[in-house]
């Protein structure tokens, strides 16, 4: 058993060195770091020459909205990794989408050397959830829907005056079982 045990080890060993001494010879068959760099950056470079993309950025006026409410909003299109203002589009579509994916609201609205400015208005008898705003443009169409632009986070709460009031009034009373004075 022994022997055989020694034998692979030495198997092993060997062709581990083997492997390293005839791999560190050949420096013709890995490039050097900047040439693999000037290549990948090139590639890159012709790829987003052919294949523009453009992004739509919303800035909203509050993180949150109560029924009835107006959503103040300007829109941003920028082109490209630079993020240079686009002129490829004169029109966004912006969605206000339903807590069931449904479609509530939808604004075609015209873009002046890549920005715009509007207002939202929500339905005054929306139901309580989170609603969406998706953005895009029909240049982004081209691309598929996972670029466009979407805002998971607007809620619309009921306001102060249409929540439910209590009938009897709230009391609170303290006994002085078990309590030392």
């Amino acid at each position: 058993m022994r022997p055989i045990c020694i034998f692979l080890l030495a198997i092993l060993f060997g062709t581990t060195t083997l492997a390293q001494s005839t791999g560190a010879n050949r420096t013709d068959a890995v490039p050097n770091d900047s040439t693999a760099l000037k290549v990948i950056a090139s590639k890159l470079n012709s790829y987003t020459s052919v294949h523009i993309t453009e992004k739509v950025y919303l800035h909203l006026d509050k993180p949150a909205y109560a029924p009835g409410d107006t959503i103040w909003y300007k829109a941003y299109t920028v082109i490209g990794p630079r993020h240079q203002p686009s002129a490829l589009s004169g029109v966004l579509y912006v969605e206000l989408i339903s807590p069931k994916d449904s479609v509530i609201t939808r604004q075609v609205i015209k873009l002046n050397s890549g920005t715009a400015a509007a207002e939202l208005p929500l339905p005054a008898l929306a139901p309580q959830g989170i609603y969406r705003l998706r953005a895009y443009t029909t240049w982004m169409r081209n691309d598929g829907s996972h670029i466009f632009m979407t805002s998971p986070c607007l809620s619309a709460f009921p306001r102060i005056n249409q929540l439910p009031q209590h009938r009897k009034p709230m009391t609170c009373s303290f006994s002085r079982k078990g309590a030392r004075w």
